[in-house]
């Protein structure tokens, strides 16, 4: 049994490269074999992220709060929300609204790739 908790841990700055705004990232849980961790961020809002895809790892994100905007869509309250993104696939380009409090799990190490358009 593994137990963390997120109130023990800072803040910190998360890899850079495909962030935009303001975002800091607590590391709950890594696994130093495959790479996969799961990590509690905060999004400011703004601009969130560059187009980008994870080609070794399927990327699960459970939003606890927030508001933001992608693409053309509407803005949606994420709060509750789950998303999955499989290994490989674009995604990005969002717009948060309202600072958000996001889960996320990587299955194999997030290593993204930038997608330039």
């Amino acid at each position: 049994m593994y137990i963390q908790a997120a109130a023990d841990l800072e803040w910190k700055d998360p890899p850079t490269g495909y962030y935009l705004g303001d975002v800091k990232e607590k590391i709950l849980w890594t696994d130093e074999e495959t790479g996969a961790l799961v990590t509690l961020m905060k999004f400011g809002p703004g601009p969130l992220d560059k187009r980008h895809r994870h080609p070794k790892a399927n990327q699960w994100d459970f939003w606890i709060k927030g508001k933001l905007k992608e693409g053309d869509r509407p803005v949606e309250d994420a709060s509750g929300q789950l998303g999955y993104v499989p290994k490989g696939d674009i995604h990005g380009g969002t717009q948060i609204v309202e600072e958000c409090l996001v889960l996320f799990h990587w299955d194999g190490p997030r290593d993204p790739e930038v997608i330039e358009e």
